[in-house]
């Protein structure tokens, strides 16, 4: 079995790492570096609020933000609340309850890792100088952003060359991936269907051969 692609994407992976953990790594790693680090730029001095800090990409820019030295403040459900506490995130709102953001201190940037956040009141959360990140961008909010440039758009492809760096540093302990659930491939299509249909599991689910 072969795969062909450009070098570019491609990083070793370390051997205190299994292969389950680094599947869980790209994708999620490089989409949070390239919002935390590339375009917030989080500082020992930066207040961050990260919208769904406990899916996949979130906790990732948590892990980011908070070995950086960042305040970090996240948004995740009820039975999240204290998985988000236990990795740093103080204060933890859930975001079911409306009017969370009430009386909250300005942020330095606000990373809308789930797109659920409305991005007038987001940018209304914002300091003058702060930064609203996307990774879900719609018509709506794209044509709102620009009229903005605190409003950013990043992919994962944008930290894709930070792989060997991200491989470091879950060698490290610094980064750590989560498996919330590990099926064999021959169940890929169920396991697919389920997580489809609201399946929910406190990490990533991994297809192993």
């Amino acid at each position: 079995e072969v795969l062909v692609t450009d070098s570019r994407y491609v990083a070793k992976n370390p051997p205190q790492l299994s292969f389950a953990e680094a599947a869980c790594l790209p994708i999620s790693a490089a989409t949070a570096w390239a919002a935390i680090l590339d375009k917030a730029q989080v500082s020992r001095n930066s207040r961050v609020l990260i919208n769904g800090c406990t899916g996949a990409v979130g906790s990732m820019a948590v892990q980011f933000a908070v070995a950086n030295g960042a305040q970090v403040a996240g948004t995740c459900s009820r039975a999240s609340m204290d998985a988000a506490k236990a990795a740093g995130v103080d204060p933890v709102f859930d975001y079911a309850v409306e009017g969370w953001w009430h009386g909250v201190e300005p942020f330095d940037a606000i990373f809308d890792t789930a797109g659920t956040l409305d991005l007038r009141r987001g940018m209304s959360m914002l300091k003058p100088k702060g930064f609203f990140i996307d990774i879900n961008p719609t018509p709506r909010r794209i044509a709102h952003g620009l009229l903005s440039r605190r409003y950013k758009i990043t992919f994962a492809t944008m930290g894709f060359k930070h792989l060997a760096a991200i491989a470091e540093l879950a060698a490290q302990g610094t980064l750590k991936p989560a498996i919330g659930l590990e099926k064999p491939f021959s169940e890929a299509v169920a396991t697919i269907a389920a997580v489809e249909g609201g399946l929910r599991v406190s990490g990533r689910v991994v297809l192993t051969f």
